[in-house]
């Protein structure tokens, strides 16, 4: 079975058209990875639970799994598009690490049967690095949103890193936003990364080779394989909805966070 993707889909894989799909042109990346720590394979000590071994799905059920969802129409992509989320678009900002796991947020609000609301990468990522329009990693972002949620754009605008945003009012409305509940898998582990997915849990992922961190959406079946879809945050990329496919080495995150649960912290 050829897995069902959208018709204009790109493929990412090992070949050189890849290094095409992925130039960002007027978008910005911003990946930085290194400071990462790597403690047992691991680096959000004390900000994401690491990889729960019994949540590992084995291989050989990969292809069932994926079938089954795929045929039901409840992947996490499905879901995106029937509730027509628009993706995000980080514009000229260097904040996809911030873009990502709100990304995540707002994905994981509709799976659990929360009101749709737009959320701002920019209230995270431009206090966290005093307004200016830098990189970071999962891991800045995280802990930012831990302690002091994410801001609704109606708020604070999307890619907006002016100091007039930061109010009273935002930071209470950014409260309403602030999740705990993140796991991480270990950097490059196809098979933790897959079983989250085949789960529902979207992940935040960065790519040295990209210098680039975008959201994973489905583990999917491939010409006899397993391959992954990502949502970018460069707007209308890909299929034109942000969708396209990793395959190959350029599946293999360097950093891997996912969202457990979207309901608000105490």
């Amino acid at each position: 079975m050829k897995s069902r993707t959208g018709k204009h889909e790109p493929v990412i894989d090992d070949g050189p058209e890849a290094l095409v799909l992925t130039q960002p042109g007027e978008y910005g990346c911003g990946l930085d990875l290194s400071e990462r720590p790597n403690t047992d394979g691991f680096g959000y000590d004390g900000l994401a639970m690491p990889f729960d071994d019994s949540l590992l799905i084995p291989r050989h059920e990969w292809q069932a799994r994926i079938e089954e969802l795929e045929q039901s129409e409840s992947q996490l992509s499905d879901l995106i598009r029937y509730e027509k989320l628009e993706p995000l678009n980080q514009g000229s900002t260097n904040y996809c690490w911030a873009n990502a796991p709100v990304a995540c947020m707002m994905i994981r609000r509709l799976s659990q049967n929360q009101p749709t609301v737009r959320l701002s990468p920019a209230s995270v990522a431009a206090p966290l690095k005093n307004f200016r329009n830098v990189g970071g990693w999962g891991s800045d972002a995280i802990k930012y949103i831990q302690r002091n949620g994410i801001a609704p754009v109606d708020k604070w605008p999307a890619n907006a890193i002016e100091r007039q945003f930061q109010t009273e009012a935002t930071r209470q409305a950014a409260l309403r936003y602030r999740v705990r509940e993140w796991a991480e898998c270990k950097p490059r582990n196809l098979d933790q990364a897959v079983s989250l997915l085949l789960r529902g849990i979207p992940l935040a992922a960065g790519f040295n080779w990209w210098g680039h961190e975008v959201t994973l959406t489905d583990a999917i079946w491939l010409d006899g394989e397993v391959a992954i879809r990502l949502w970018n945050s460069w707007g209308k990329w890909g299929d034109g909805y942000g969708f396209g496919i990793l395959r190959g080495s350029k599946m293999l995150a360097d950093d891997i966070v996912g969202l457990y649960s979207a309901r608000a912290a105490a």
